[in-house]
């Protein structure tokens, strides 16, 4: 439920943090009788409609319907890690995070590492502004300034070079060494440095323009370093480190994000300068990789900012592998109204020197009108099947088939066989049947999480629902049932969270509403729950506790019949005792 941290420890944090304390702090509230009100911060809007709850412990907007606990809102808003929300939120709170516990060791990343990282990003800035490069060896006659004129020739203004803290490692083997000579192993450990076999280390970073790579909270944690000649590599990127990993994080990501937190699309290019420049343009959602393809957890990151990505890629043959790539790994994501699309660059150009070639409007324009992820996907399939014939309609379909079944159930993947039955000449209406012939043996697909529908939606006016819900908007109810178990008999869609709902009231009687949702968040019953904590009765506070009693002698009258219906069966079987039939008789009697 709550990962490999101690779900007592993440009871005993939620219960010490004030939800209103932990929005107010980064959203401007205003008292509104029992609640609080504010714009909401995850859409645009003029009328505040985003309400924190201090009794329940919860926040909801009634425009976009967003709502959860303290945790779930640091989650959203800061995009922090469960565990990044865990440890700040404890140490907030004056609470130590257990070490050991159920398998999860706390990361033992020193302080020192981002410490180091910031004051190396605030250093190689400095070295930009002050000098450049003037002395690096008369390359540049000891009046020009070196990195300075690279980046005006690129036409990046101070102002950009400000936004994303670019700056400039000078020549020497020691500038950052011999400033933090007692923190050695850390240097090599944040990859700032490069053990010697002899001992000591010496600058990782040389004479290069420096790009300080920041993850989603602003921390500096690793660099990539560009040439500004023809010397090889081209660019040097920071090693693995315990804050740095290449994989999941992306260049000009938390640029974008402070920039706009309501990003219609972003853009993913390949480059360091192509981000840049594309700022340079006044086109501030791009975003680069380091150095690697664009990975699962890279997509999984973008499509918490935004429901749409764009991948910007040169036109040829590599740039063609690598959008082929990315799309693999999109495919899996594709759900709930997401977008990819693709879009190549004209053959010598890459986005920096297009974007100064056709500028801003008609380079935004090509973003608008990108190829969707169904027609590159469905084309590039289809260069060598000739779908003018049978054997080559089968042979693409069977092409598809591996990359299709990775895409979720839900309207996006209808469409896409729509579309497909469309390209092999199937009759209009012959996609389901298209759909049985790519997962009949595709189990997984198939599979629903049975249990968190079961208190969802399609049953909205049963009697488990409703007490439910009467139960997280007042805790205090689950007092009323000594025995939950016995409900466990009825065996009704809902029955096994209600009754441990129960029992977790039972033990947690000063549990709240937020306390409640974060106990059962990443669960089966998780959005389920989040749907019942926001659900309207309209039932004023003080007519809670009788419609839940109402509710609870349905359940009871319910549990009589199954009951009746047990002993009778007994009856029938000649196979009852007396005390059974003395039970028979009372229950009869109390119908």
């Amino acid at each position: 439920m709550a990962g490999r941290i101690p779900e007592q420890f993440i009871d005993q944090l939620v219960s010490r943090v004030d939800i209103v304390d932990v929005i107010g702090n980064r959203v401007q509230l205003k008292k509104a009788g029992q609640n609080y009100q504010a714009c909401c911060p995850f859409h645009n809007e003029k009328t505040p409609s985003f309400v924190v709850s201090p009794n329940k412990q919860i926040y909801k907007c009634f425009g976009c319907g967003v709502s959860g606990s303290a945790i779930k809102f640091l989650m959203e808003y800061d995009n922090m890690e469960f565990r990044e929300v865990i440890e700040e939120l404890a140490k907030s709170a004056g609470m130590e995070l257990p070490d050991l516990q159920q398998g999860y060791t706390k990361p033992k990343v020193s302080s020192d590492l981002y410490e180091i990282t910031e004051f190396c990003s605030k250093f190689f800035q400095k070295s930009l502004r002050d000098n450049g490069g003037q002395n690096n060896g008369g390359q540049n006659n000891g009046s020009e300034n070196i990195a300075v004129h690279y980046l005006k020739q690129r036409d990046v203004s101070g102002e950009v070079a400000a936004l994303f803290a670019i700056g400039y490692a000078p020549p020497g083997w020691d500038n950052i060494t011999s400033q933090l000579r007692s923190q050695q192993k850390e240097l090599i450990e944040c990859g700032m440095a490069i053990e010697k076999e002899s001992g000591g280390c010496y600058d990782r970073f040389r004479d290069r323009l420096m790009f300080p790579i920041r993850d989603r909270r602003g921390r500096t944690i690793a660099f990539g370093g560009r040439v500004m000649s023809d010397e090889l590599p081209k660019y040097l990127n920071s090693p693995e480190t315990p804050i740095f990993h290449k994989g999941r994080e992306l260049y000009g990501l938390y640029e974008a994000i402070q920039h706009s937190r309501h990003l219609e699309n972003i853009l993913v290019v390949e480059g360091y300068m192509d981000v840049v420049a594309l700022a340079q343009f006044d086109i501030n959602n791009a975003v680069a990789t380091l150095g690697t393809s664009t990975s699962k957890d890279h997509i999984e990151r973008i499509f918490k900012h935004t429901e749409e990505v764009v991948f910007c890629f040169d036109g040829d043959k590599a740039g063609k592998a690598a959008a082929w790539r990315a799309l693999e790994n999109t495919l899996f994501a594709m759900q709930k109204g997401r977008q990819a699309k693709f879009l190549f660059v004209d053959e010598g150009d890459d986005p920096d020197t297009m974007v100064r070639r056709i500028g801003t409007e008609q380079f935004k324009a090509l973003i608008k009108s990108a190829q969707p992820l169904s027609h590159f996907l469905f084309y590039t399939l289809l260069t060598d099947c000739d779908i003018g014939t049978l054997d080559g309609r089968s042979r693409f379909l069977e092409k598809c088939k591996p990359l299709l079944q990775q895409i979720p159930k839900g309207s996006y993947l209808d469409l896409l066989l729509e579309e497909l039955s469309k390209l092999t000449h199937l009759k209009l209406g012959d996609a389901d049947k298209l759909k049985s012939l790519l997962f009949s043996s595709n189990k997984k697909q198939d599979s629903q999480p049975v249990k968190a529908k079961s208190v969802g939606n399609d049953q909205q006016k049963s009697p488990i629902r409703s007490a439910i819900a009467f139960m997280m908007h007042k805790p205090s109810l689950a007092a009323y049932i000594t025995d939950p178990d016995i409900y466990q008999s009825l065996n009704l869609p809902g029955g096994d969270l209600f009754v441990e709902m129960i029992k977790y009231l039972h033990a947690n009687p000063n549990a709240h509403m937020g306390l409640i949702l974060e106990h059962w968040r990443g669960s089966e019953y998780g959005s389920a729950l989040a749907k019942l904590a926001t659900f309207d009765h309209m039932i004023p506070d003080e007519g809670i506790e009788a419609e839940f009693n109402g509710t609870l002698g349905q359940l009871n009258s319910a549990l009589a019949t199954y009951e009746i219906t047990m002993l009778e069966r007994k009856m029938h079987q000649g196979d009852i005792t007396l005390e059974e039939q003395q039970r028979w008789q009372q229950l009869i009697s109390q119908r």
